[in-house]
C-alpha cells in the first residue's frame, strides 16, 4: 500500500497522460505498453470506492488530453466560441471516464489474486466494449489502437478485432504492475507465472503477425490489382456550402482528377461531401461530374448530400455515389451512423434546445442498410468518416463479399489537432481486420491508400492539396475469421470477466487466495 495518499493521485494522472501519449501524432507507441503500470501499481492496496476514484482520475487525464479538440470543432464550426463549447467537452470526458472509473473500482477488489492480470485485461476490454456501444457508441482510441504502426502486432486483429490488441497490451502492464508491487498471493504465481503468460501471448502475437506479413499468394497477376487514385481538395470548410464556391470547388476536383488520370487510374475516389450540391438533380453542375466519368473511362466513388421524400417531407442523407463511365449514378450508399449533435439530435423533443446551443447540428436522416456497392466486377464497402471507427460496419461489408473498403471523410473540422491523425489509425485496423485494402480519401487529410496488412502504400499530408495514386490487390482471400465471426473474442473476454469478478465478490479475494495458495502447496507435497 501507498503511503502517501497523493501518490496514488498523481500515479494516475501520469498514467492517463502517457496513455494519450502512446497516440499519434507522436512516435510514442510504445508507451502504452508501460503506461497503465503506475494506475495498476496505485491500486494496490485500495478500496473498491477508492479505486473507483483513482480510475476517473485517470479517465480525466487522458480523455481531456485526447479529445481537447472538441472546443475546436464546435467553437470555431459549431458557432459558440471556445467557452461555453469546454462544456459539452468536460460533459464528453466525465460520462467517458465512468468506464475506467468502474474498472478501477473492481480491479482494486480483485488485484494481487490468482489470474488478476487476466482478469483485469478481461474487465479493461470488456469496458472498452462498452464504451464502443452504449448510447449509439465512443470508441475514439482504444488502446490498442496505439499499435496502428507495429504492423506485426496487429495482424492479430483479423482474430480478435482492436480488443485482441488492448487486451495484450493490458495483460503486460498488469504483468509489470504485479512484478513491481508484489501480490496478494504466493510469488510462485504472481511472479513467475503472470509475466510468463503474458510474454507467452505476446510472442504468439507476434508469431501469427509475422507469419501473415511473409504470406504471398501465388496465384498474383496483373488480374488482381487496380490502380486508384485518392483526390484531396483541401477546400476551406467555412466557405465549402457557400453557393458562389460551388464552381470552384468542382473545377479544382475536375482539374485533380484529369492530373490522377495521367497515371491510369481505374477508379478515383473524392472525399465525403466533396460534391457541395445534390449530385441527384439535372443541374449543369452535376453534369459536369458525370461528364468526367464518361470522359476519362473511369469510376469516380464522390460524396454528395441526398434527399429523399419520406411521409411528404424531405429527408437528408450523407450519400456516397459511385458514377460509372457508361451508367452515370450507377450505385449509392448512405451513412448508417451518423455523428450524434453533429448530423442529428439524439432524442430530439427532449434535447430541442441543442439545436439553439449548436447552431451547427444536423438534421440527417441514417441510411437503411449496409451492403456495398459494386462497380464493373469489382464491389467495395463504403464507410462515411465517423463509420470508419466502428469496426462492425466494415466488417458487414467484407461478409457480404466487398473486394476493398473506401473511407471518404472530411476531417477539416478537426483543425491542425491530433484527431485527423487518431482518426486515420482507427480506420488503418478495418484493413487488417477484414484483409481487405482501404482507400481513405480525405477532404483536408490525411488521404491514404492501405494495404491488406496495413501497410501504407501512400498517403497525403494535412490541410494540402494532393493527389495519390497506387495499385492495390483485390482477389478475394477466404474471409478472415473476425469477417466471419466478428467480435466472437471480445465476448469471450466479457462472459470470463463477469464469473470471475462475480466468483471474487462471492467468495472473496483472500479465501480464492487461500484456495489456489493451499492447491499450490499440495503440488509441492506431492512433487
Amino acid at each position: 500500500m501507498i503511503s502517501n495518499p497523493r501518490l496514488p493521485i498523481l500515479l494516475s494522472l501520469f498514467s492517463g497522460l502517457l496513455a494519450t501519449a502512446s497516440f499519434p501524432p507522436g512516435e510514442f507507441y510504445w508507451a502504452a505498453w508501460i503506461a497503465l503500470v503506475p494506475f495498476l501499481a496505485a491500486l494496490k492496496g485500495a478500496s473498491p470506492g477508492r479505486g473507483f476514484i483513482l480510475g476517473f482520475v485517470w479517465g480525466l487525464a487522458h480523455f481531456l488530453s485526447m479529445l481537447y479538440w472538441v472546443v475546436w470543432v464546435l467553437g470555431y464550426y459549431g458557432g459558440i466560441g471556445p467557452i461555453l463549447s469546454l462544456v459539452p467537452m468536460l460533459l464528453l470526458c466525465l460520462y467517458l471516464s465512468l468506464f475506467p472509473g468502474f474498472f478501477g473500482a473492481v480491479a482494486a477488489k480483485i488485484n494481487g489474486t490468482p489470474f488478476s492480470a487476466l482478469t483485469i485485461s478481461a474487465l479493461w476490454v470488456s469496458l472498452e466494449y462498452a464504451r464502443a456501444t452504449l448510447l449509439t457508441g465512443f470508441p475514439w482510441c482504444l488502446l490498442g489502437y496505439s499499435q496502428a504502426t507495429w504492423l506485426s502486432i496487429i495482424q492479430v486483429a483479423d482474430l480478435t478485432g482492436v480488443y485482441g490488441i488492448s487486451f495484450l497490451i493490458v495483460l503486460v502492464n498488469a504483468a509489470l504492475a504485479g512484478l513491481m508491487t508484489g501480490g496478494k498471493t504466493k510469488k510462485t504465481f504472481s511472479v513467475v507465472w503472470e509475466p510468463a503468460l503474458s510474454a507467452l501471448f505476446v510472442a504468439g502475437a507476434l508469431f501469427y503477425g509475422n507469419m501473415r506479413l511473409s504470406q504471398t499468394d501465388a496465384s498474383v497477376d496483373d488480374n488482381t490489382w487496380i490502380s486508384v487514385a485518392l483526390i484531396q481538395g483541401n477546400i476551406d470548410q467555412s466557405v465549402k456550402w457557400e453557393k458562389s464556391y460551388q464552381v470552384i470547388t468542382l473545377d479544382k476536383y475536375i482539374r485533380l482528377t484529369h492530373s490522377a488520370l495521367k497515371s491510369g487510374a481505374d477508379l478515383v475516389v473524392w472525399p465525403e461531401t466533396s460534391v457541395p450540391f445534390f449530385l441527384q438533380e439535372d443541374t449543369e453542375l452535376a453534369k459536369k461530374v458525370l461528364s468526367l466519368a464518361k470522359e476519362a473511362k473511369v469510376a469516380i466513388v464522390a460524396g454528395s448530400p441526398a434527399y429523399k421524400k419520406v411521409d411528404n417531407k424531405l429527408a437528408y442523407l450523407n450519400r456516397a455515389y459511385i458514377i460509372g463511365p457508361e451508367e452515370g449514378l450507377a450505385a449509392y450508399y448512405d451513412k448508417v451512423h451518423l455523428v450524434p449533435f453533429g448530423e442529428y439530435v439524439p432524442l430530439k423533443k427532449i434535447l430541442s434546445f441543442v439545436n439553439r446551443l449548436v447552431p451547427a447540428a444536423g438534421d440527417f436522416e441514417s441510411g437503411s442498410s449496409i451492403s456495398p456497392v459494386s462497380f464493373g466486377s469489382m464491389s467495395a464497402g463504403i464507410i462515411i468518416c465517423f463509420e470508419a471507427i466502428f469496426p462492425e460496419i466494415s466488417r458487414k461489408h467484407a461478409e457480404k463479399g466487398a473486394d476493398m473498403l473506401i473511407n471518404i471523410t472530411n476531417d477539416a473540422w478537426f483543425g491542425k489537432t491530433s484527431a485527423p491523425f487518431q482518426h486515420m489509425i482507427m480506420a488503418r485496423f478495418r484493413a487488417v481486420e477484414n484483409k481487405l485494402p482501404l482507400l481513405r480519401a480525405a477532404n483536408t487529410g490525411i488521404s491514404t491508400i492501405i494495404a491488406d496488412t496495413g501497410e501504407i502504400i501512400a498517403s497525403g499530408g494535412l490541410f494540402t492539396e494532393d493527389v495519390l495514386t497506387g495499385r492495390v490487390h483485390y482477389s478475394k482471400y477466404p474471409k478472415t475469421f473476425y469477417t466471419r465471426f466478428g467480435d466472437i473474442f471480445t465476448w469471450v473476454l466479457v462472459c470470463f470477466s463477469i464469473i470471475r469478478v462475480a466468483i471474487s465478490l462471492c467468495v472473496g479475494p483472500q479465501k480464492l487466495d487461500n484456495v489456489v495458495s493451499s492447491e499450490s502447496q499440495s503440488e509441492r507435497s506431492f512433487a
